[in-house]
């Protein structure tokens, strides 16, 4: 589908009110596959793969979070999508923060998995960027897979959790390296601070932070929450950053209830 950050890879499922689904950095919309049932019986399910991901296109060489934001809307446009319900995780929570205060009355509700709006650490952009030139130069090699696993999925659920660490190597292997190289780049290496947009997403909005997160803590949650007027914040844990990975049915039934209190409205 063809958007202003190239053409995006987008599968619907399921029936009833829409709802877009915009995964984290690194992986792609199988990532969702263990909600992806209970959640497509109470919405349709607008799955797409970010720019660089899965089956999307490469990225231009430079876009931003608003860029990312204007291609949901493109995506919406194209499918004929007024309103949605928006669930993000991590990056997809970014864009979906950006979403509901670029474009308010086009999204119901917003929930947000690890979606910190704040500038990553120094410390942090400086390690993305070593690895970023092995993998651009070399492809994934095992070093570099091992890192982008333990950054998503932590230590515990990499050791307890085969099928949640094959997945995700899964998508990261079978990404396009230039493409994957541009969408890091251009959300670690230059991640714009979100901060000033808080104050104007009026969206329902669930803030939701994984519980072994030292990045994005429940403390963070709930601060950012209530930054907003109408957000509020939660924690699972046991959960470092994929929590529709790593706690499928939590997080299935958060994001229900946050529905179910968004139809009430």
């Amino acid at each position: 589908m063809a958007t202003c950050v190239g053409d995006l890879s987008v599968r619907v499922v399921g029936s009833g009110p829409p709802a877009l689904l915009w995964h984290s950095l690194l992986v792609d919309s199988s990532s969702w596959c263990r909600v992806e049932d209970d959640l497509s019986e109470r919405r349709t399910l607008v799955m797409l793969d970010a720019p660089g991901h899965g089956r999307s296109a490469c990225p231009p060489r430079r876009f931003g979070i608003h860029d990312c934001a204007a291609a949901a809307l493109d995506v919406m446009d194209a499918l004929g999508l007024a309103v949605v319900d928006w669930l993000g995780v991590a990056w997809g929570g970014r864009v979906g923060l950006t979403f509901a205060a670029t474009y308010g009355e086009r999204v119901r509700s917003l929930t947000t998995f690890s979606a910190s709006p704040y500038r990553l650490p120094a410390v942090w952009r400086h390690l993305s960027a070593s690895l970023l030139v092995p993998y651009r130069v070399l492809g994934p090699l095992a070093p570099v897979t091992e890192a982008a696993m333990t950054e998503l999925l932590g230590e515990r659920a990499r050791r307890m959790d085969v099928e949640a660490a094959i997945l995700v190597s899964r998508a990261f292997l079978g990404a396009d390296r230039a493409g994957m190289t541009r969408s890091v780049r251009n959300t670690l290496l230059r991640p714009e601070d979100l901060s000033d947009l808080l104050g104007r997403v009026s969206t329902p909005t669930l803030v939701v932070a994984g519980g072994d997160d030292d990045t994005f803590t429940a403390d963070d949650a709930a601060f950012v929450a209530g930054s907003m007027p109408r957000a509020r914040s939660d924690v699972l844990d046991a959960v470092f950053r994929l929590a529709p990975l790593e706690r499928p049915q939590e997080t299935v039934k958060l994001v229900l209830e946050h529905w179910d209190e968004t139809d009430w409205l």
